[in-house]
């Protein structure tokens, strides 16, 4: 009797100390969330600019669909999608890169992801990315906001920072960035970067 009186002391204990746990990480992910909101109204709503890019203009509303196979058996589907968008008073790109496996294919390897960039009109620079990722069903996210007046950026996700270079851009944001900087043969890349 005495055992179970022990064991039945410890899992209310337990329970307890979960439940206590539970509650400080809810009350930290709900300052975590504020810090960010705030966080993003700061970097959005400045109108500091650390670089002006060559007159730059992705295609407004531009939506380009792949359709990747093998063989004959179509493996999946990715869309590129660019957009303008006003955040804090601030103008921006918003591209959005989404891929995913065919129907057919989940049961062998299923895939969903989903990244946003949001990029400076003006200098062409990254100012937040986000990425979730469900492959398989392994999830993983990333949320990172750059700011580079302060160069510094931060991932909400890991809970780290670093120093941020001026111009920084994510690799989505670069992709675009190739797609509209006309390339001279043997010239050298730092050219380009404005």
């Amino acid at each position: 009797m005495k055992r179970w009186a022990a064991v039945w002391m410890a899992y209310v204990l337990f329970a307890g100390l979960c439940d206590t746990a539970l509650r400080a990480q809810e009350d930290l992910l709900e300052i975590q969330t504020d810090e960010r909101e705030q966080m993003e109204r700061d970097i959005f709503g400045s109108t500091t600019s650390v670089r002006t890019a060559p007159p730059l203009r992705l295609p407004g509303g531009e939506l380009l669909r792949y359709t990747v196979r093998w063989e004959f058996i179509e493996a999946g589907t990715a869309e590129l999608a660019c957009s303008t968008e006003t955040v804090d008073r601030r103008r921006v790109y918003r591209i959005t890169a989404q891929s995913r496996s065919a129907p057919s294919l989940d049961r062998v390897y299923f895939v969903r992801n989903r990244t946003d960039s949001y990029v400076d009109v003006h200098g062409f620079y990254t100012l937040k990315f986000t990425k979730e990722q469900n492959e398989n069903g392994r999830l993983s996210s990333e949320y990172v906001l750059y700011d580079h007046p302060g160069n510094r950026w931060w991932s909400l996700t890991a809970m780290t920072t670093g120093y941020l270079p001026a111009g920084t851009m994510d690799v989505v944001a670069a992709l675009y960035y190739v797609r509209l900087v006309p390339l001279q043969v043997g010239a050298p890349l730092a050219d380009y970067m404005g």
